[in-house]
Protein backbone atom coordinates (compact mmCIF):
# COMPACT_ATOMS: atom_id res chain seq x y z
CA UNK A 1 0.00 0.00 0.00
CA UNK A 2 1.17 3.51 -0.74
CA UNK A 3 -0.16 6.92 0.27
CA UNK A 4 -0.20 9.79 -2.21
CA UNK A 5 -1.56 13.32 -2.28
CA UNK A 6 -5.06 13.47 -3.70
CA UNK A 7 -5.22 14.39 -7.37
CA UNK A 8 -8.38 15.45 -9.15
CA UNK A 9 -8.04 12.59 -11.62
CA UNK A 10 -9.32 10.39 -8.76
CA UNK A 11 -12.48 12.48 -8.29
CA UNK A 12 -15.05 9.95 -9.57
CA UNK A 13 -13.30 6.99 -7.97
CA UNK A 14 -13.05 8.74 -4.59
CA UNK A 15 -16.72 9.67 -4.60
CA UNK A 16 -17.70 6.14 -5.62
CA UNK A 17 -15.64 4.72 -2.71
CA UNK A 18 -17.28 7.23 -0.32
CA UNK A 19 -20.78 6.39 -1.56
CA UNK A 20 -20.23 2.64 -1.47
CA UNK A 21 -18.61 2.71 1.97
CA UNK A 22 -21.39 4.79 3.49
CA UNK A 23 -24.08 2.54 2.01
CA UNK A 24 -22.40 -0.73 3.01
CA UNK A 25 -20.52 -0.37 6.28
CA UNK A 26 -22.63 2.39 7.81
CA UNK A 27 -25.91 0.61 7.08
CA UNK A 28 -25.61 -1.15 10.43
CA UNK A 29 -25.85 2.20 12.26
CA UNK A 30 -28.12 4.38 10.12
CA UNK A 31 -31.48 4.01 8.37
CA UNK A 32 -31.60 3.96 4.58
CA UNK A 33 -32.96 7.51 4.27
CA UNK A 34 -30.04 8.85 6.33
CA UNK A 35 -27.54 6.96 4.16
CA UNK A 36 -29.07 8.38 0.98
CA UNK A 37 -29.07 11.92 2.40
CA UNK A 38 -25.44 11.52 3.50
CA UNK A 39 -24.14 9.92 0.28
CA UNK A 40 -26.54 10.56 -2.55
CA UNK A 41 -26.22 8.81 -5.89
CA UNK A 42 -26.83 12.09 -7.74
CA UNK A 43 -24.04 14.49 -6.77
CA UNK A 44 -21.83 17.09 -8.40
CA UNK A 45 -18.49 15.36 -7.83
CA UNK A 46 -16.55 18.47 -8.87
CA UNK A 47 -18.15 20.46 -6.06
CA UNK A 48 -17.95 17.56 -3.60
CA UNK A 49 -14.20 17.11 -4.11
CA UNK A 50 -13.34 20.83 -3.93
CA UNK A 51 -12.63 20.36 -0.23
CA UNK A 52 -10.10 17.66 -1.02
CA UNK A 53 -8.16 20.09 -3.17
CA UNK A 54 -8.31 22.83 -0.52
CA UNK A 55 -7.00 20.67 2.33
CA UNK A 56 -4.18 18.22 2.95
CA UNK A 57 -5.73 15.15 1.35
CA UNK A 58 -4.32 11.68 0.79
CA UNK A 59 -5.36 8.58 -1.09
CA UNK A 60 -4.30 5.02 -0.28
CA UNK A 61 -3.58 2.77 -3.25
CA UNK A 62 -2.66 -0.89 -3.44
CA UNK A 63 0.30 -2.13 -5.50
CA UNK A 64 -1.90 -2.27 -8.61
CA UNK A 65 -3.13 1.31 -8.18
CA UNK A 66 -6.56 0.35 -6.83
CA UNK A 67 -8.03 2.96 -4.48
CA UNK A 68 -8.32 1.60 -0.92
CA UNK A 69 -9.26 4.77 0.94
CA UNK A 70 -8.83 8.51 1.31
CA UNK A 71 -8.77 11.20 3.94
CA UNK A 72 -8.30 14.92 4.43
CA UNK A 73 -7.41 17.34 7.18
CA UNK A 74 -7.83 21.09 7.30
CA UNK A 75 -4.45 22.00 8.76
CA UNK A 76 -5.52 25.57 9.59
CA UNK A 77 -8.27 24.33 11.91
CA UNK A 78 -6.78 20.90 12.75
CA UNK A 79 -10.07 19.45 11.60
CA UNK A 80 -10.13 15.93 10.17
CA UNK A 81 -12.78 16.35 7.51
CA UNK A 82 -12.95 12.97 5.79
CA UNK A 83 -11.59 9.48 6.32
CA UNK A 84 -13.10 6.62 4.35
CA UNK A 85 -11.84 3.14 3.56
CA UNK A 86 -13.35 0.73 1.04
CA UNK A 87 -15.49 -1.94 2.65
CA UNK A 88 -13.11 -4.65 1.39
CA UNK A 89 -10.11 -2.91 3.03
CA UNK A 90 -11.54 -2.29 6.51
CA UNK A 91 -9.44 -3.92 9.21
CA UNK A 92 -6.33 -4.12 7.02
CA UNK A 93 -4.49 -1.03 8.33
CA UNK A 94 -5.57 1.39 5.59
CA UNK A 95 -7.50 3.69 7.92
CA UNK A 96 -4.72 3.59 10.50
CA UNK A 97 -2.10 4.52 7.88
CA UNK A 98 -4.19 7.37 6.50
CA UNK A 99 -5.02 8.69 9.96
CA UNK A 100 -1.38 8.63 11.07
CA UNK A 101 -0.20 10.48 7.96
CA UNK A 102 -2.95 13.10 8.30
CA UNK A 103 -2.23 13.60 12.01
CA UNK A 104 1.44 14.28 11.21
CA UNK A 105 0.29 17.46 9.46
CA UNK A 106 -1.70 18.80 12.40
CA UNK A 107 -0.38 21.47 14.71
CA UNK A 108 -2.33 20.98 17.92
CA UNK A 109 -5.43 19.13 19.04
CA UNK A 110 -7.40 17.49 16.23
CA UNK A 111 -11.18 17.44 16.01
CA UNK A 112 -13.42 15.19 13.92
CA UNK A 113 -17.12 14.54 13.55
CA UNK A 114 -17.18 10.75 13.47
CA UNK A 115 -20.09 8.61 12.39
CA UNK A 116 -21.52 6.13 14.86
CA UNK A 117 -19.79 3.41 12.84
CA UNK A 118 -16.36 5.14 13.02
CA UNK A 119 -16.60 6.05 16.71
CA UNK A 120 -14.76 2.91 17.97
CA UNK A 121 -12.00 3.37 15.36
CA UNK A 122 -11.27 6.89 16.53
CA UNK A 123 -11.48 5.90 20.21
CA UNK A 124 -8.93 3.17 19.53
CA UNK A 125 -6.60 5.83 18.11
CA UNK A 126 -6.77 8.19 21.07
CA UNK A 127 -9.78 10.35 20.24
CA UNK A 128 -12.15 11.27 23.06
CA UNK A 129 -15.88 11.72 22.64
CA UNK A 130 -16.87 15.32 23.38
CA UNK A 131 -20.56 15.29 22.44
CA UNK A 132 -23.17 13.95 20.10
CA UNK A 133 -24.13 16.08 17.15
CA UNK A 134 -26.91 16.26 14.56
CA UNK A 135 -26.35 17.28 10.94
CA UNK A 136 -29.18 18.07 8.55
CA UNK A 137 -28.87 16.84 4.99
CA UNK A 138 -31.74 17.08 2.53
CA UNK A 139 -34.23 17.41 5.38
CA UNK A 140 -32.92 14.33 7.21
CA UNK A 141 -31.25 14.38 10.63
CA UNK A 142 -28.03 12.37 10.83
CA UNK A 143 -26.30 11.73 14.14
CA UNK A 144 -22.52 11.95 14.45
CA UNK A 145 -20.02 12.51 17.25
CA UNK A 146 -17.66 15.38 17.98
CA UNK A 147 -14.33 13.89 19.02
CA UNK A 148 -10.95 15.40 19.86
CA UNK A 149 -7.43 14.13 20.17
CA UNK A 150 -4.77 16.06 22.03
CA UNK A 151 -1.39 16.11 20.31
Amino acid sequence: MRLERYRDEYREEVYRLFHDTVHTVCSSCYPKEALEAWATADVDTVKWTEGLLDTYSLIALDDDGVLLGFGSIDTERNYLDRLYVSSSSIGKGVGKALLGALEENADGDISVYASDYALPFFQKHGYKLISGNIVHRNGIEIHNNLMKKPL
